[in-house]
């Protein structure tokens, strides 16, 4: 039976069949005391008793320290070519992940801001509009004011000719 490989990535382990390996046991014997702990998630679907004999579990949980990179002499070179595949296809599938969260942020963004625009136009237009109607109405103004103040200069005009004459 073949000996499947942990890889540890963000969120989970990938258990990897190959070829059948022999993994050397540690030269001390490890008492529970001191033995390193392995990491605290194990796929629910791969039980450690199904993978491995205790002893070969207990060898790879040595390699399976968290915060420590492990050597990968204990591999051969089949194994780490797709222990290397397995990674890259795991970074691959993270980065085309993220481009795509990062696009469909940016359509909405998009989205987003073209409403915004469409928006101020027709707030421009309106504003626009306003301030045609309030020109027009300054101009209607301005010529009643000119015509008030012909009328009233003749009024004064024609005052002043009333007292000359009355004099």
């Amino acid at each position: 039976m073949a000996t499947p490989i942990f890889i540890t990535v963000p969120t989970k382990y990938i258990p990897i069949n190959v070829a059948p390996t022999v993994v050397a046991k540690p030269s001390t014997t490890i008492t529970t005391s001191t033995a390193v702990k392995p990491l605290a998630k194990r796929p629910a679907s791969v039980a450690p008793s199904s993978v491995a004999s205790d002893d070969e579990s207990s060898s790879m949980d040595e390699f399976i320290v968290r915060g420590k990179k492990r050597r990968l002499d204990h591999l051969t070179w089949e194994e780490k070519i797709q222990r290397k595949k397995l990674k890259n296809r795991v970074a691959a599938q993270t980065s085309r992940d993220r481009k795509k969260a990062k696009m469909e942020e940016m359509e909405h963004t998009i989205q987003k801001q073209s409403e915004q625009i469409v928006k101020l136009q027709n707030r421009c237009s309106a504003l626009d509009t306003e301030k045609n109607s309030m020109f027009d109405k300054y101009l209607d103004l301005e010529r009643r004011f000119e015509d008030l103040q012909k009328r009233l200069l003749a009024q004064e005009q024609q005052q002043q000719q009333q007292q000359e004459h009355q004099k």
